[in-house]
């Protein structure tokens, strides 16, 4: 009779002891633990604070967003990951002060409490009408000693008007093409490997002649123990000036308001033998004809003829490239 008291007994902490955690699926994101209240819950927060070209917060923003979480643990040199599991997918709409805030809780596995680490992810997709659409995704990593982490984020929305000079001309239907182009570039991911930079596009003078002037960085960095800067140049002109010259004449050409284009591409070279060196920069600025622009997209030259018929400058010094 005792056993069966006994056996009765333990079934009943067994039940009770593995209940399932709970999700509130409220607006305050908020996960319920109704297990052990000994347990420690780790919580991630999570901060995203959008703003404009500016730095001013952008009210408006849709966040459509998905919380996940997954645990590790280290067990005798083996790593052990767990599944992930998404706890939330949901919307948030910001205020004024441009700001999205969640939390992400989490209960690290009971067999590994003492050795393991929680993680927490965070996508999400933020969109406002009139800025071009930003995917992300953030995480975090923590253990028991840190059951509290906090993680702010500073995004930028962009306009196609952001990447124009405060100084660009007035001229509305210049403005109206370049604009057009500018969502070709990042809408379409012309040239995937560089940026468009805000605030560079703008009529420039050179030598007595206007040049409509688009500033790019390149986001790769290149081994300067196997290319000089004259190699980076070369590939820079394969990979970001040529891609962009039909399209200009497509979009832009035929405009008695400048004489050419000024095609700024900022490289970065570093030896990759020494681990902790710092990438240089080098500015490459391309001053192209648009008559030279025109045959080139008719096919009628070939790249080197562009080149050859370029002012061409490496960190303001004048040079020249050979393809060949």
């Amino acid at each position: 009779m005792r056993n069966i008291v006994f056996k009765s007994l333990i079934f009943v902490i067994f039940l009770f002891g593995c209940t399932p955690i709970q999700y509130d699926t409220t607006n305050n994101f908020q996960q319920v633990d109704i297990t052990n209240n000994s347990q420690q819950v780790i919580r991630h927060e999570y901060e995203l604070l959008f703003v404009d070209v500016n730095g001013n917060p952008i009210e408006g923003v849709k966040v459509d967003y998905t919380k996940k979480e997954y645990s590790i643990a280290y067990i005798s040199g083996n790593i052990i990951e767990g599944d992930r599991h998404i706890l939330e997918t949901n919307s948030f709409i910001t205020s004024n002060n441009g700001l999205f805030k969640v939390n992400i809780e989490i209960l690290p596995n009971p067999k590994y409490s003492s050795i393991s680490i929680a993680n927490s992810e965070l996508d999400y997709k933020a969109s406002k009408e009139g800025y071009y659409s930003q995917v992300g995704s953030r995480e975090q990593r923590s253990n028991l000693r840190k059951p509290v982490l906090v993680g702010s984020n500073r995004i930028v929305l962009l306009r196609p008007i952001d990447y124009l000079s405060e100084e660009f001309v007035s001229d509305i239907n210049l403005k109206e093409k370049v604009l057009s182009f500018i969502d070709l570039i990042v809408l379409r991911v012309l040239v995937t490997e560089s940026v468009l930079e805000t605030r560079s596009i703008n009529l420039v003078s050179f030598k007595d002649n206007s040049f409509l002037q688009f500033k790019f960085t390149n986001t790769n960095v290149y081994n300067s123990l196997k290319l000089n800067k004259y190699d980076i140049g070369k590939i820079l002109f394969d990979d970001v000036i040529r891609k962009v010259l039909t399209p200009l004449n497509d979009y832009i050409g035929n405009s008695n308001l400048f004489y050419g284009y000024d095609l700024i591409v900022v490289g970065h070279t570093k030896s990759f033998s020494e681990k902790y060196a710092a990438s240089e920069s080098i500015e490459y600025r391309f001053m192209i004809p648009e008559s030279i622009v025109m045959q080139y997209k008719n096919k009628d030259i070939s790249g080197q003829q562009v080149l050859d018929a370029s002012v061409i400058l490496m960190d303001d010094e004048r040079i020249e490239l050979k393809l060949q």
